[in-house]
């Protein structure tokens, strides 16, 4: 929790928090946004087909929600693809944590005891 806390205290706008399983190489990202929260960016093609519907049933009731977006050569280009990615934002380390509990236990089944590693970049 205390990489969170110093992201949302002491972060610059596109810093960001990963917590990473090294050995299962699983991951969940958060940036800082402009609004001074925590977004979650969970892309669609780093899961498992499993793992994706583990993830449209985890996130029932919660605020994360799923869409679908264009991606772009460049800034103002050609679309070349569509990508479907899970976010929300939070505005307190506490709930940060618990959607990463959530997403470690429920969509990837990863014990969240596990050895994780946090880094802040």
């Amino acid at each position: 929790m205390s990489a969170f806390n110093s992201l949302l205290s002491q972060g610059e706008l596109g810093s960001f928090v990963v917590i990473e399983h090294p050995v299962m190489e699983k991951f969940v990202q958060f940036a800082l946004c402009d609004s001074g929260g925590l977004l979650l960016d969970l892309p669609a093609q780093v899961l498992s087909e499993r793992e994706f519907y583990n993830a449209l049933r985890a996130f029932q009731g919660t605020n994360v929600v799923g869409s679908e977006f264009g991606v772009f050569d460049r800034p103002d280009g050609i679309e070349v693809a569509r990508q479907y990615s899970f976010n929300a934002t939070f505005s307190a380390a506490d709930e940060a944590v618990s959607v990463v509990k959530l997403i470690f236990e429920k969509v990837f089944e990863i014990s969240f005891n596990d050895e994780l590693v946090v880094s802040l970049s």
